[in-house]
């Protein structure tokens, strides 16, 4: 006796051998090849789509049925290097919300504290005014002791090493108030850019006295227009920032407009030789 199931399955192909089969009309004992043919055709489709799919596509196909549905109708085309860009953009939201400013923290620490505990717990190195000493980050314990958990007075930022941390431009608003402040290194900093500067030149600049900006690399000539706002820097490091003739010469402007600046790392190789400026009258 014939199950149900393969009852229903071999009458299925039977009505399709009478609907699609011209040679059925003139024969109806006749086997239908043309329906078996787009039937091989189907199936061959199905396993070189599932080959092209990628590997972690594969996962969600059964034993039973091969063809990815999720694959075929998501109305996006997924690949590794579609999967990898979207992973880098929402890594990238989540750490610029990771950067973003508490009130919350401001209020119960003040502003040198709460600069000084954002910096911290993400890699920097702050020094107090008064203090000898590097506050730091304990390895093991990702812990820092040595600051206060409320606010304390006597406590004034001096000193930021953010070398090699990943600080954005969103994370500059916790850096506010900082009345003490006058060295800050953002050495090999990835996302400081022209932008960057530019905000940073209108929260610290006017306290400022040494500041490191080598191995900047998204940093251009446009920077110096920003520049005059730290109005007290004797020192200035752009080693490591690609140079021409135009930002050197305005590397020897800024340091004519701000008295007593050093700028490093600028070797002013592109600008004409004591013998061509008289020629040129310079």
């Amino acid at each position: 006796m014939i199950g149900r199931p393969l009852l229903r399955q071999q009458t299925y192909r039977w009505t399709l051998n009478c609907l699609f089969s011209s040679e059925r009309d003139m024969n109806p004992h006749a086997p239908n090849r043309d329906y078996f043919g787009r039937e091989r055709e189907a199936s061959a489709f199905e396993k070189a789509e599932e080959a092209s799919a990628p590997w972690w596509l594969r996962a969600f196909a059964t034993k039973t049925r091969r063809r990815m549905d999720l694959y075929r109708f998501h109305p996006k085309y997924f690949t590794i290097s579609k999967f990898k860009a979207w992973l880098a953009k929402h890594e990238r939201n989540m750490d610029i919300m990771g950067q973003a400013y508490v009130p919350e923290r401001h209020k119960v620490l003040g502003s040198d504290l709460a600069t000084a505990h954002f910096i911290v717990y993400r890699g920097g190195k702050v020094k107090f005014a008064g203090r000898d000493d590097w506050i730091v980050l304990d390895e093991k314990t990702k812990l820092c002791e040595e600051l206060p958990v409320r606010f304390t007075r006597g406590w004034y930022v001096e000193a930021l090493d953010v070398s090699g941390t990943g600080l954005r431009y969103e994370g500059l608003v916790n850096l506010v108030s900082l009345k003490k402040l006058k060295w800050l290194s953002l050495k090999d900093c990835e996302h400081v850019d022209n932008w960057f500067l530019d905000r940073l030149s209108g929260e610290v600049g006017e306290t400022v006295e040494y500041l490191d900006l080598s191995g900047c690399t998204q940093l251009t000539e446009e920077i110096l227009s920003c520049m005059y706002r730290f109005k007290n820097l004797k020192e200035l490091d752009l080693t490591g920032i690609p140079t021409t003739s135009s930002f050197e010469l305005g590397c020897l402007l800024l340091e004519d407009a701000i008295p007593g600046l050093k700028i490093k790392g600028v070797e002013y190789r592109s600008l004409p030789m004591e013998s061509e400026q008289k020629s040129l009258n310079i």
